[in-house]
């Protein structure tokens, strides 16, 4: 999962700071300033003639390739070389082995057989937290007993 740190990272490895965010949204903001300005000053005729559609597009053209050599440098100005990191491979997770004497097997209700263990043995003989979304009641010995549902600890990366 991404946290707040990786903001903007476009995929590359290491963080991206917050300050580093703020940094890059003041720089994109006095760069779409900057282009506005140029935009609009090879736009408006600086004299009193009449323009000519050729002078109007000549001088739209050359705001446009302005901002973007100025876009370009200050792109290139503040871009250093990152550090490129091997990727960190993580161990595989330990997987938690369910005692055998608390599963009881239970007929299911279209005929076939639910693997269920009892709360109580679990989570007595267990040390990591249970999932409770596997945790529910069953039928077991005419009453309702606590108990958790085995194909969803399985999903969950517990050994059966």
């Amino acid at each position: 999962m991404r946290g707040i740190n990786d903001i903007g990272n476009a995929g590359l490895p290491g963080k991206v700071s917050l300050g580093r965010v703020a940094e890059m949204l003041a720089k994109g903001t006095i760069i779409g300033l900057t282009a506005l300005s140029l935009s609009f000053a090879g736009v408006v005729p600086a004299d009193a003639r009449p323009a000519r559609r050729n002078d109007d597009l000549t001088a739209f053209l050359a705001a446009m390739a302005a901002m973007a050599i100025i876009a370009s440098t200050v792109n290139n100005s503040h871009a250093a070389p990152r550090p490129v990191e091997p990727p960190r491979h993580r161990p595989p997770r330990p997987r938690k082995v369910l005692p055998r004497r608390c599963l009881s097997l239970v007929p299911g209700p279209y005929g076939g057989t639910r693997l269920l263990y009892r709360a109580w043995c679990l989570e007595r003989r267990v040390e990591s937290p249970l999932p409770q979304a596997c945790r529910t009641s069953a039928w077991i010995d005419g009453r309702y007993i606590p108990v958790y549902r085995g194909r969803c600890l399985e999903r969950r990366g517990w050994l059966i």
